[in-house]
C-alpha cells in the first residue's frame, strides 16, 4: 500500500535506466585501474591499489547514496541535457583529461621513481650552517636568541 518505493512506482523504464547507470559506473571504475597500471607497467605496486581502493569506496559510496535518494537524478546526471552552457561543455572534457593526464603522470612515476625521495630517517636532521658549521636554532624566536 504505502510502501511501495518510487522504483516500483515509475515502473521497469526506471529500473532499466538504473541498471544501464550503473554499468557505466563500473565502466568508469575500471578506466583509473587500467590507466594507472599500463602506465606502471606493473601490477605489484601498493600505492596503486591504494588509490583504487580509495577511489572505488568514494565512488560506491556516491552510487549507492545517490541511487537510494534520488535515482532519476543519477540519471539526469550522466548525460548531457538540453540547455547545457557553453562553459559546461568545455570545462568537462578538460577536467577528464586532466584527471587521466594525472593517473598516467603517477603510473609513470611509479616506474621511473621520478619523485623517489630518500628514506625518511636519512632526511631527518636539523639544518646546519654552512658558514659556522653549527646547529641552526629553531622554533619560535629561534632568531632572538641565536
Amino acid at each position: 500500500m504505502g510502501s511501495e518505493s518510487t522504483q516500483d512506482k515509475a515502473g521497469p523504464e526506471l529500473a532499466g535506466s538504473t541498471r544501464k547507470w550503473l554499468v557505466k559506473q563500473l565502466i568508469a571504475l575500471a578506466i583509473p585501474v587500467a590507466v594507472l597500471f599500463a602506465a606502471s607497467g606493473r601490477l605489484d605496486w601498493t600505492l596503486g591499489w591504494a588509490y583504487v581502493a580509495v577511489f572505488f569506496v568514494g565512488s560506491g559510496l556516491t552510487a549507492v547514496i545517490l541511487l537510494r535518494t534520488s535515482p532519476d537524478l543519477a540519471k539526469d546526471l550522466s548525460q548531457l541535457q538540453k540547455g547545457t552552457k557553453t562553459w559546461d561543455l568545455v570545462a568537462a572534457p578538460v577536467m577528464v583529461y586532466s584527471i587521466v593526464a594525472t593517473w598516467v603522470v603517477a603510473g609513470l612515476d611509479a616506474r621511473f621513481a621520478w619523485s623517489a625521495a630518500p628514506h625518511f630517517r636519512s632526511t631527518w636532521r636539523r639544518p646546519t650552517c654552512r658558514w659556522h658549521r653549527r646547529r641552526v636554532p629553531e622554533g619560535p624566536g629561534a632568531v632572538a636568541r641565536a
